[in-house]
């Protein structure tokens, strides 16, 4: 009997006794699912192991019934806790929604990663319990830092069997943060807290359950325009929130209790003024002997300059960490910054970790070709503030690659150069595809549907031979629309005329095409454009990138061309929220002329 139809078995058991709640015997099973009792037997044992069913005695009968359990998947749903399932490998397996957004880290690159090699603070250097099956649960209290600030957790390991019988480990990561720095604050004496509280660069307030202000220092006042007013028994102005916002702060308040006194939330508020500012508040409520709420203490901080700066960085990171191409960011010393995953793979590195700090000479130098030295591109992208075209590198395990390059300089306000920006696309089996064209015109639209850009391909007569799925989506224009047709114009009238059709363009001499289109570069017989597309993505707009070459037989003779086209408008994007950034960085660096120090 094979493993599938076992499990249909066991399926069919479990299904009879959800059918009879009140539970069926042995025999009762065999005999409605036709087969023997030894069988019957056999596949119930397994399912009480597994947990799927269970057991009890009636008289000199065993009954069976099924199991009634709530789901992992339900709880690491619900659970306050980061949370992540690890099997018997020591792989993970599942992983709640708060640890991914807590740690910013995709779910897709976190499932089926080896525990140990997480990158996630907490989890660095544990052991978990003895696997697969034993152990017991253990408990941990671990201090770190992390974005400039000692965060405490709870962490929490313990041995779990799931539902196909198989053993692992359930960690559960609790941030007690929160409740460390209050612990702290209680400590200190009553006498010196007010002295404390009003020295205080941080807001502190106390309130009523119905929101009647009884205490605010001086930097609170100062904040919300209160100098010369008394805020005391007064009520908190509904008009410093966003309706949504007021609702959820209220609700956070009324969650508290004495098992769960302390709560975290940031919002924005607007100012009497008028200015709209982020800020960041730790509460925690005040109960009396009844358990009754009696006050609540707010201690809270302005954050928008770190609000705005960590929404630029997490744009950035998502367009640029989910790119398919190689993206890297080399600093002034012509060291790695940055580097995604895509671009750690092409050159054979199994992490970005592996690259960052290393030097951008020593990873190309040994690939580049005779002509295309590490200088020129370097000089070149310093006068230019860009450089563009293709080189052959090699990867770690010295395999060659073709690859095509667009890197540019990121500067602030003054022109200083920050970084430099790199594109990287591995056009090794472009190259390859094109050297197929050349070989073999009847595999030609198979090659060109292979090609995850835009892309098609007219013959010496410019009919269209190619006209791929992406350009399909791209322009709008279906294949059977212009297969065989001179109209390939018909893929560029979504552009609203703002991208010209490259493959037009290939026979004008370098006067003509700088005079008449003067954004068109040529690199030998290639022709490259970019610009700004208006009607790009439903009319939000965006930027396009193309190329044009001309394809010709062995012999040399002219057999068409092909053009690529790519929508590069999330780097882009990337590329102005890193300098941004940089921007908001380096005035934050800069000493205030008056007092000598940072800026804030």
């Amino acid at each position: 009997m094979g493993l599938e139809e076992d499990r249909a078995i066991a399926r069919k058991i479990r299904t009879l006794l959800k059918a009879h709640p009140k539970g069926l015997i042995i025999t009762e099973i065999a005999q409605r699912l036709g087969i023997n009792r030894n069988s019957a037997a056999k596949y119930l044992e397994i399912l009480l192991f597994t947990g799927q069913v269970e057991i009890r005695q009636v008289g000199m009968a065993k009954v069976y019934t099924p199991s009634a359990r709530v789901s992992l998947s339900g709880l690491l749903r619900f659970a306050r806790e980061q949370i992540v399932v690890v099997d018997d490998e020591g792989r993970i397996i599942q992983a709640n929604d708060r640890l991914l957004d807590v740690w910013q880290i995709p779910r897709e690159s976190l499932i089926g990663e080896r525990f140990d090699r997480v990158e996630v603070a907490p989890l660095r250097g544990l052991t978990l319990p003895s696997l697969p099956g034993g152990g017991e649960a253990e408990r941990r209290d671990i201090t770190f830092e992390h974005g400039g600030r000692t965060v405490h957790c709870r962490v929490s390991m313990i041995p779990t069997v799931f539902e196909d019988g198989g053993s692992g480990c359930t960690v559960l990561i609790e941030d007690t943060t929160a409740e460390r720095e209050y612990e702290r604050q209680l400590a200190e004496s009553e006498a010196r807290y007010r002295a404390v509280v009003e020295d205080q660069t941080e807001m502190i307030a106390r309130f009523t359950p119905d929101n009647r202000v009884t205490f605010a220092n001086e930097a609170c006042r100062r904040f919300f325009g209160l100098d010369g007013d008394d805020p005391l028994g007064r009520p908190i102005p509904g008009s410093l929130f966003d309706p949504g916002d007021l609702a959820r702060v209220q609700e956070t308040i009324a969650r508290l209790s004495p098992d769960a006194p302390i709560a975290h939330h940031t919002y924005p508020v607007t100012l009497p003024g008028g200015e709209r500012r982020w800020l960041d508040w730790t509460t925690r409520g005040l109960f009396d002997a009844d358990g009754r709420l009696a006050e609540v203490q707010a201690v809270g901080r302005d954050v928008t300059g770190e609000h705005e700066r960590q929404r630029q960085l997490q744009v950035m990171a998502a367009a640029i960490a989910g790119s398919i191409d190689g993206i890297a960011i080399v600093d002034i010393d012509q060291r790695f910054e940055y580097v995604n995953r895509a671009f750690a793979a092409m050159f054979g590195y199994d992490a970005p970790a592996d690259l960052v700090g290393s030097g951008f000479r020593d990873l190309v130098r040994r690939g580049l070709s005779e002509d295309t030295t590490v200088d020129e591109i370097w000089t070149g992208l310093l006068r230019d503030r860009q450089w563009f075209g293709e080189v052959r590198w090699r990867r770690r395990d010295d395999r060659p690659f073709t690859a095509q390059v667009s890197a540019s300089v990121a500067a602030d306000g003054s022109g200083q150069h920050l970084a430099a920006l790199f594109s990287v696309i591995d056009i090794t089996e472009r190259r390859q595809t094109e050297e197929a064209l050349r070989m073999s015109r009847e595999k030609l639209q198979e090659a060109v549907e292979f090609m995850p850009d835009a892309t098609f391909v007219v013959n010496r007569e410019r009919r269209v031979v190619a006209w791929n799925r992406a350009m399909e989506a791209l322009s709008g224009v279906s294949r059977e629309e212009v297969m065989g047709t001179h109209d390939y114009g018909r893929g560029f009238t979504r552009f609203g005329g703002v991208f010209p059709v490259l493959v037009d363009l290939l026979g004008l001499s370098s006067q003509e095409l700088a005079r008449t289109y003067p954004g068109v570069r040529r690199f030998g017989d290639t022709l490259y454009y970019e610009t700004a597309v208006p009607s790009l993505r439903g009319g939000r707009g965006g930027y396009l990138w193309g190329k044009a070459s001309p394809l010709a037989e062995r012999g040399g003779s002219d057999i068409g061309a092909i053009q690529t086209l790519r929508d590069i408008t999330d780097w882009k994007r990337a590329e102005e929220a890193y300098r941004t950034a940089a921007e908001h960085k380096r005035a934050a660096e800069t000493p205030d002329e008056e007092h000598g120090s940072p800026a804030s």
